[in-house]
């Protein structure tokens, strides 16, 4: 039987594996940081919209306040004017009794008294 020797076959396949699994890890180390920046940059952005979003809610939020004051400003302004009315009311309901009163005054006291 032939002797052969395989050594150097083995370690020449070793080194092809090797390699290969160098390249490989270093693929996988270059898309895992590729991943990473991208999600990175994703994320950022959403945060940046989200920011952007948070701004126009406190802007619009602002304006609602001043018009809530203004609706405020109003229904005092309201209640200050009805209570106005009905005080105007009251004198105008109280009128025909100041008349009536004269007109009593003057059948009651007798002719010529004055």
């Amino acid at each position: 039987m032939p002797r052969i020797n395989l050594l150097p076959w083995r370690e020449q396949e070793r080194k092809i594996r090797r390699r290969e699994f160098t390249v490989a890890a270093g693929g996988a180390i270059f898309a895992s940081i590729i991943f990473v920046l991208g999600g990175k940059v994703l994320y950022s952005s959403w945060t940046d919209a989200q920011n952007e979003k948070n701004n126009l809610l406190k802007k619009e939020i602002v304006k609602l306040d001043a018009q809530i004051a203004d609706i405020q400003d109003l229904e005092t302004r309201k209640q200050r004017l009805v209570a106005r009315m009905e005080i105007i009311e009251k004198l105008q309901r109280k009128r025909p009794e100041i008349v009536h009163l004269f007109d009593e005054i003057v059948k009651t006291v007798p002719m010529g008294s004055t």
